[in-house]
């Protein structure tokens, strides 16, 4: 047993690291319950020490959906400088007086001084120009959500840098 847990590489999408440069750092996650998203969020910063934090989360669980987290989200959310907000599939499922009001979070982190979108194709559009026009500061860029994220497989098509490196400067 003690043979297989030294080899144990960890869990995928846990922190995970999909790119970096000497600017950039971009990171999956996944965490997606308040508590999770503040704390790995706090813990990334010490790690990277970035100038700006951006965080597009996705609120995918059941229990996500609902109402019952949206005060914790603000909080949590508020830890960043700019945030995307992405509608998960299946909200509408939930009855509306329970649903989360992703509208109302980002009133209320707009705020508190917060840059906050909704992540559609334009939004997307605005992350990706700013690898092409080049990160000026140090960015940590964090992807949060219990489901995979499809931007950042459109991400990965155009940029690519090994980051083995880097990851063990970091880590």
């Amino acid at each position: 047993a003690i043979k297989h847990f030294e080899s144990f590489k960890g869990i995928k999408r846990r922190q995970e690291i999909i790119y970096t440069n000497k600017n950039l750092v971009i990171i999956d996650d996944f965490a997606h319950h308040p508590t999770a998203v503040k704390t790995t969020f706090i813990e990334l910063k010490k790690a990277i020490k970035p100038e700006k934090t951006i965080l597009i989360f996705e609120p995918r669980t059941n229990s996500s959906k609902r109402k019952i987290f949206q005060e914790a989200y603000i909080r949590s959310l508020s830890l960043a400088d700019m945030i995307y907000l992405k509608i998960p599939p299946g909200l509408e499922n939930i009855p509306e007086k329970e649903r989360i009001d992703l509208q109302y979070i980002k009133e209320k982190l707009e705020k508190k001084g917060k840059e906050v979108y909704f992540l559609s194709e334009k939004t997307f559009k605005k992350i990706k120009n700013m690898y092409l026009k080049g990160i000026k500061e140090k960015t940590l860029l964090i992807f949060m959500s219990s489901a995979a994220f499809e931007e950042i497989k459109k991400l990965n098509k155009f940029i690519f840098v090994p980051f083995k490196k880097l990851k063990k400067e970091l880590f």
